[in-house]
C-alpha cells in the first residue's frame, strides 16, 4: 500500500469512527478534519467531495464484508448446522466488533429511502426480496452490493 493509499484508508477509517459516534447525523468534512488534525482542504486531496468519501466508505465496507463471507465459505464445513451457525455467528461478531459499519448501513445508506414501509410493501411477493430492482433504485445499490449485504 502506497503512502497515499494508506492516508486515504486512514481517512475512511476515521470517518467511520467519528461520524459513527454521532450516528452519521453530522457528516461534515470539518468534523472529520478536526478529528484527524488536518485541514478540510487536505481531505480534498484524497476525495473530490463528501459524496466521494461516502462512496469510498460504502466500497470499503462491502469489500471487508465480502472478504468475511468468502472466508466463511472456505471453512470447509460439512454439515448444515455448522454452515448455518458459521453464516450467522461470523456476521454478528463482525457487526458487534464494528458497530459503526452497522450504523453506516442503516443510517446512511438506507436513510436514502424516505418511506421504508412503502419500500418493504413494494418488495412483498418477490422471490428475491433483498435483490429486487426496487431496492436497487431506492438506495443506489448495485446487485453485488445487495447480495453481499
Amino acid at each position: 500500500m502506497t503512502k497515499r493509499e494508506h492516508k486515504k484508508q486512514l481517512i475512511i477509517d476515521t470517518a467511520f469512527k467519528v461520524w459513527g459516534e454521532n450516528f452519521f447525523y453530522n457528516t461534515s468534512l470539518s468534523s472529520l478534519a478536526d478529528a484527524m488534525g488536518m485541514s478540510k482542504p487536505a481531505i480534498y486531496r484524497y476525495f473530490n467531495n463528501k459524496e466521494a468519501l461516502v462512496l469510498a466508505m460504502k466500497e470499503d465496507f462491502i469489500s471487508k464484508y465480502q472478504s468475511l463471507l468468502k472466508k466463511t465459505s472456505k471453512n470447509g464445513l460439512k454439515d448444515i448446522n455448522s454452515i448455518l451457525l458459521d453464516y450467522t455467528e461470523i456476521p454478528i461478531r463482525f457487526f458487534a466488533g464494528n458497530y459503526n459499519y452497522y450504523r453506516f448501513i442503516f443510517l446512511k445508506l438506507f436513510s436514502q429511502e424516505r418511506d421504508l414501509t412503502k419500500l418493504l410493501d413494494d418488495m412483498k411477493g418477490s422471490e428475491d426480496h433483498f435483490a429486487g430492482p426496487i431496492l436497487f433504485q431506492s438506495i443506489g445499490l448495485i446487485k453485488i452490493d445487495a447480495l453481499s449485504l
